[in-house]
């Protein structure tokens, strides 16, 4: 899954492992969470919302305060690091289906409070 959620021809796999993502940082214990988390944040910094990857980031890193990937997501967007993509003038090679579309969040949560619940 995770290889062919990288693909540009099936975007549907994308939507698919970030659903999975969302819902395992949304049902699992707090000590379990840090990683979807993180890979969440990831896969955001990657899509360009630095806003919901920093919010995703700092989360993980509430929970798993040694947690290198939320770290390292964070430092990217605290610098203004873009993607390789951007910086090479290129188009993602990831579009998920939900890309560019407002997703329902409920008032007053922040985008990782959102996956909690």
């Amino acid at each position: 899954l995770a290889a062919r959620a990288t693909d540009p021809g099936e975007p549907e796999v994308a939507e698919a492992a970030q659903a999975l993502l969302r819902r395992a940082a949304r049902l699992a214990p707090d000590a379990l969470r840090a990683r979807p988390l993180a890979v969440l944040a990831h896969w955001g910094w990657w899509g360009g919302s630095t806003v919901e990857a920093t919010a995703l980031a700092e989360a993980a890193l509430a929970l798993d305060p040694g947690l290198s990937l939320a770290a390292l997501v964070l430092e990217l967007a605290d610098h203004g690091v873009p993607p390789g993509w951007v910086r090479a003038g290129a188009p993602p090679r990831e579009r998920s289906a939900t890309r560019g579309r407002r997703t329902r969040r409920r008032p007053g949560r922040t985008p990782a409070e959102d996956h909690r619940g």
